[in-house]
């Protein structure tokens, strides 16, 4: 009987120890679902807001798209027209100017600057280095750079400018601080050597004009002057502004230097001069030449621009559409090859305007 009641309480307890561990195990669990509860709310909520995103992107993007689409509709035109002319364009003005403009311009009055000469200039062989020989009573102004070498006994200073009547004109050329050398000895000759130690496809040579005789000249191919001293050197400066064909050409104004003196000239490759005179079976004797290989002529010359001899040479970058043409008896210099000068190691965009700009001021 006693036993019994032992089992009975030991059951007893273990029965309240099973409901004690349920109702812990219940709480965890009811505690366990409310969380998932939350974090369905939570899910959900977000799930509505991402919805809600994707509804406005949506509705953006068919914005977006229907602005673009509209800008297509008004602009493809211009847009095909423009990619038309970036391939074709430049095509079809070379073949306008070429064919167009440079044959209309090809029939004009050439200019002539100067009565028919009873003497021409001479010119000189060219070399990488010529020896310029300075007599008695005669001085020599010269480009620092160009002075190679000169005889002990020679008078020497600077000269500022080449000539105060035009210093613009000699800043641009560079014709500024330049050495000045004097013979003045009552006899003997003295030697200077001339050469460009910067740049060895440069050669130079010696134009002599005679008194009478006159060249005009671009001041950028000289490098130096010989004269007497005592006189002064005169240059006579020639403006056609009124003329289309310095419109055409971009030269506006002329040099010309008159004799009696002697020019020291640079050019690329070699100094050359091309002598027109009467030969048989020509009528009138009449040469081209290259626009940038153009150094000087004689005034008494008929020069205007002709059209480019092929188009193809034009096209293609290899010769400018206009060349100079020379008509008459007389000579013009050009150097051996086209070439831009020193600038154009700086950038062909600023060497062009730059260039351009010396060839208005007749540079």
């Amino acid at each position: 009987q006693k036993s019994q009641q032992e089992a009975n309480a030991e059951q007893v307890k273990k029965m309240d120890a099973l409901k004690t561990e349920a109702a812990g195990k219940l709480t965890e669990v009811q505690r366990s679902v409310t969380e998932v509860i939350w974090q369905k709310d939570g899910i959900e909520n977000a799930l509505t807001r991402v919805n809600s995103e994707i509804g406005h992107l949506e509705a953006s993007r068919s914005r977006v798209r229907h602005y673009v689409l509209e800008a297509w509709e008004r602009t493809k035109w211009w847009v095909a027209l423009a990619l038309v002319s970036y391939f074709f364009g430049p095509t079809l003005w070379a073949l306008l100017m070429f064919y167009g403009f440079g044959r209309w311009v090809s029939g004009g009055t050439p200019i002539r600057l100067g009565p028919d000469a009873t003497t021409l200039p001479t010119v000189g062989e060219s070399h990488v280095s010529i020896e310029a020989v300075l007599r008695p009573g005669e001085l020599l102004w010269i480009k620092e750079k160009f002075l190679q070498a000169s005889d002990e006994g020679l008078g020497r200073s600077t000269r500022f400018v080449l000539d105060w009547r035009i210093p613009f004109t000699s800043v641009a050329c560079g014709l500024i601080e330049l050495v000045e050398m004097r013979h003045a000895q009552a006899a003997g000759e003295y030697r200077v050597t001339l050469s460009n130690g910067d740049d060895p496809h440069i050669e130079m040579a010696v134009v002599e004009i005679p008194a009478g005789a006159s060249l005009v000249l671009r001041p950028r191919f000289l490098a130096g002057v010989m004269q007497r001293a005592g006189e002064r050197l005169e240059i006579r400066r020639h403006w056609r502004i009124w003329r289309w064909q310095a419109w055409v050409t971009g030269q506006f104004r002329f040099f010309e230097f008159v004799g009696p003196c002697r020019l020291a000239v640079a050019g690329s490759r070699g100094v050359r001069a091309e002598l027109l005179a009467d030969r048989e079976g020509v009528a009138a004797p009449a040469r081209r030449t290259n626009q940038d290989a153009t150094i000087a002529f004689t005034p008494n010359l008929d020069y205007r621009p002709v059209r480019a001899e092929t188009f193809w040479s034009y096209y293609r970058g290899m010769n400018p559409l206009f060349d100079d043409l020379f008509s008459g008896r007389g000579l013009f210099v050009l150097q051996e090859t086209a070439s831009e000068g020193g600038a154009a190691k700086a950038g062909k965009f600023w060497s062009g305007i730059w260039n351009g700009v010396l060839k208005v001021f007749g540079l």
